[in-house]
């Protein structure tokens, strides 16, 4: 499941700079003319998810740490400007072990 969510993250990413790159070739921008692309913004639901699973393989205890270390003790009181951080840190749970 999440390496289905991956792969759609990945394809709506491919998406804007494929339509970004057709509207710059439409308005004649080219290298560096052009803008940085913007990066997709971290939604609470993606969060949400991660920490779900997270929590659900048994890494609760390491869940509740990174609540913590990004201003919190539930997700609710994380601030939005920190949920990619969040999502990031949750993300390589268990990837070591």
């Amino acid at each position: 499941m999440k390496d289905l969510a991956e792969a759609i993250i990945k394809l709506r990413d491919a998406a804007t700079f494929i339509n970004q790159l057709a509207d710059e070739l439409d308005t004649g921008k080219t290298g560096d003319d052009r803008e940085a692309p913007v990066k997709p913004k971290v939604t609470l639901e993606e969060v949400r998810g991660v920490l779900a699973e997270k929590a659900g393989l048994g890494f609760t205890a390491e869940v509740k740490e990174l609540l913590k270390k990004h201003g919190g003790k539930r997700l609710s009181e994380i601030a939005e400007t920190d949920y990619a951080g969040l999502k990031t840190d949750a993300e390589v749970l268990g990837n070591g072990s």
